[in-house]
């Protein structure tokens, strides 16, 4: 996910368009020279994702996997404490450092999935796109049912009306994952994977909405930038998008200074500690949840659409 593109929205009821301060993904790789060079061309960087919306004892267990996954590296990889400057994506930043941490200043810092990242274009472009998946979201199949749930309340059980919100289970293993440009690397929560015997209905309802934001991003002829989003060149599926694992990061590291960053080697051994790291008891019954799908961009705004008829 690189620094998000920019465009406006109308006042339609079901897309609401907030200025906000800080913006794009985690997982920002656009240095800030190449930030200022598109600019001056007029162009702007954007991506598409589900933000989760944390509940606040959900907001304890992912502080908890945070420090256990630290307390291991920090343990076995005491050098990481002097080279990496570590938050949680769910507090907030208290410093910017590296090479590239002029670029980070605005990082989106609050979980999520990403769908589309790294989509480059002018303001006219992602004008076009908000209102093609304004449309588009409006049309879309409902989530599964199985993948709903309605969420209560003293007033809602007044009002006979509750509030629906899709809920994804979360796999047990975590994954690692680093920056090539910066050495920034980052730890995820991953949405619960296919089995050998079956397709799951999280990895349906989430391909699929990665495939419907496609459709309306093709023929604007935005490009997206998966290699920088799965870290090599992807293969690419039937459907012209590539596989993904699906993820919520919660724990970024950036490096100090470019030169402390991590080489691969080094990487690897971080790697190797984090699949040692057992959060099975902190996750067990967690689900992300959300309700809505988010295109955010580097001019600092936002658009969000709801993924549930009002």
């Amino acid at each position: 996910m690189d620094s998000l593109a920019g465009y406006t929205s109308d006042d339609d009821p079901d897309t609401q368009t907030t200025q906000v301060q800080s913006l794009p993904a985690f997982d920002n790789f656009v240095t800030y020279s190449e930030n200022y060079a598109m600019k001056t061309k007029n162009l702007r960087s954007a991506f598409v994702c589900l933000p989760w919306k944390v509940r606040l004892e959900q907001r304890e267990l992912i502080r908890l996997c945070y420090k256990r996954v630290l307390d291991r590296l920090f343990k076995e990889i005491p050098s990481l404490r002097t080279r990496y400057s570590f938050h949680c994506s769910i507090q907030s930043k208290q410093d910017i450092y590296g090479r590239y941490g002029m670029s980070q200043k605005s990082a989106m810092n609050s979980p999520h999935i990403t769908l589309l990242p790294n989509l480059h274009g002018d303001q006219n472009d992602f004008q076009r796109l908000d209102h093609s998946l304004r449309k588009a979201v409006k049309a879309a199949e409902p989530a599964p049912t199985q993948l709903v749930q309605k969420l209560g309340g003293p007033l809602g059980d007044m009002l006979n009306r509750k509030e629906e919100i899709v809920s994804l289970r979360i796999d047990k293993n975590i994954m690692a994952f680093m920056s090539s440009k910066t050495g920034n690397f980052f730890i995820a929560l991953n949405v619960i994977g296919p089995t050998q015997q079956m397709e799951l209905a999280e990895k349906t309802y989430l391909r699929g909405l990665m495939r419907m934001v496609y459709e309306q991003v093709k023929p604007l002829g935005l490009k997206c930038q998966w290699e920088k989003f799965l870290g090599g060149a992807p293969s690419y599926n039937d459907d012209g998008l590539p596989e993904v694992n699906y993820h919520c990061l919660f724990l970024i590291g950036e490096a100090k200074s470019f030169e402390e960053r991590l080489s691969r080697t080094q990487f690897d051994r971080v790697k190797k500690q984090v699949r040692e790291v057992d959060i099975g008891d902190l996750v067990g019954d967690m689900k992300i949840e959300f309700d809505s799908l988010y295109l955010g961009s580097n001019t600092r705004v936002k658009n969000v659409y709801s993924l549930f008829k009002k």
